[in-house]
């Protein structure tokens, strides 16, 4: 009995001198060998208290840090893991995590070439250094290190991060699309405008007055739709949205009118046939989506030919949302361009797939001359009107889709939800 006294006393008194941590509000009572038996009991009971507290604290901080974060045994067999990495992980593993092999489980998914290339026997921990991509588009890297046994220094357990990459490689696709859009996009109006004037001044001149003035009105038109899209497209992303009750038929009819001017001179007509069965009160902010409606319009009536007519229904699917459809009887669009127009998880759509612009040596070719500068050959992924149109609906909680046939024209679908009386 003495023994087994004394060596509780002793790891009593081990657990006593733990030194308190920024967590441990009393001090620690200091234990001697002629301590009596209240003060041990009352010390034991003291340290079970501080591992308690630990444990909790240390477990609530895991489960809230806004980190990734799983721990896992030594042989990668996952123990606990915090709701971060939940939230990173697909749904369908989410319920399999705790007690399976991590190596296992991300091998289901989609992994670019290892950056570190391990040995074949290296450890589990070596051999998770690519980047993986989740089936809801989320990508991360694995990043994994020994946790000690204070006792005798061998490994005990690892810590596993699972590092988010999504916002920055989605970042630096938007860093891609916007240098290419100010390669090309912006560049090659001003490069046909530097050909034009060098034919006009040669002797003698390949063009007339006429071609040239036309040609810089075209150009000049064609900047500012590009610029003009280019600030729709940055302003709605980043725009502080103000909503209210609003009418779709109404909007719709603000938009026509702005744009009566456009229609007339290109002698296109636009028709509005609003919601007559059904309310078509919507939650919007009426001025950036009516910037979406005039955009759509807009490429409708520049894409028609003259004579022609732009019908604009507006209608209600029971009492679930307002839908309204834009119908050109323009050339139509591509499938597969009309497919990358409409991609929603494409980062930058088209800003009118139809006016593919002609390379900046076309107009000096088709005069027997040269261009002056040459482009690279033009990217059909890029251009902002129609991205600025996606945002915009994608921030009214609506859908968009559209078809098209070519040489009778193209028809875009918007549906957003109705305000409940």
């Amino acid at each position: 009995m003495n023994k087994v006294l004394g060596f509780l006393k002793a790891h009593i008194v081990s657990l006593s001198q733990v030194p308190a941590g920024t967590f441990d509000s009393d001090a620690t009572p200091k234990l001697g060998r002629s301590g009596t038996i209240d003060r041990y009991i009352g010390a034991l009971d003291q340290a079970i208290f501080r591992l308690v507290r630990l444990q909790t604290f240390t477990q609530q901080g895991l489960e809230r840090l806004p980190i990734s974060i799983l721990i896992c045994r030594l042989d990668g067999t996952i123990s606990q893991l915090n709701a971060a990495a939940m939230a990173l992980l697909p749904e369908s593993l989410v319920g399999l995590l705790v007690n399976e092999s991590l190596p296992l489980l991300v091998k289901r998914l989609t992994v670019k070439a290892n950056i570190r290339q391990p040995d074949t026997d290296a450890h589990w921990s070596q051999a998770l250094g690519g980047e993986y991509s989740t089936p809801q588009g989320k990508i991360f890297q694995i990043d994994a290190a020994r946790l000690g046994d204070p006792l005798n220094q061998a490994p005990g357990a690892w810590i596993v991060v699972l590092r988010e990459l999504t916002q920055q490689r989605q970042a630096e696709r938007e860093r891609a699309d916007w240098l290419n859009f100010l390669w090309h996009d912006l560049r090659s109006p001003q490069i046909n405008l530097l050909s034009l004037l060098e034919l006009f001044e040669m002797t003698p001149s390949r063009v007339g007055v006429a071609d040239l003035v036309s040609g810089v009105r075209h150009e000049a038109e064609r900047t500012m739709t590009l610029a003009q899209n280019f600030i729709s497209s940055s302003t709605s992303e980043a725009c502080d949205y103000r909503f209210s009750v609003a009418s779709l038929s109404s909007l719709l009819a603000q938009s026509i009118e702005k744009l009566a001017s456009s229609a007339t001179a290109r002698n296109v007509s636009v028709l509005l046939r609003p919601a007559l069965d059904h309310h078509d009160l919507i939650r919007a902010d009426g001025g950036i989506l009516m910037r979406a409606f005039v955009n759509l319009l807009e490429n409708a009536i520049r894409h028609s030919p003259p004579g022609a007519i732009v019908r604009v229904c507006c209608g209600a699917e029971g009492s679930v949302e307002a839908v309204f459809t834009i119908q050109d009887e323009g050339t139509g669009i591509e499938p597969a361009a009309l497919d990358a127009l409409l991609d929603r998880e494409s980062e930058i759509g088209h800003a009118d797939v139809r006016n593919v612009a002609p390379e900046p040596s076309s107009f000096a070719a088709n005069h027997g001359g040269q261009a002056v500068d040459s482009a690279p050959p033009r990217d059909p992924n890029h251009g902002f009107g129609f991205v600025m149109v996606r945002q915009v609906v994608a921030a009214h909680d609506g859908w968009i889709s559209g078809w098209s046939m070519d040489g009778v024209g193209t028809t875009f679908a918007i549906g957003l939800p109705l305000v409940h009386a």
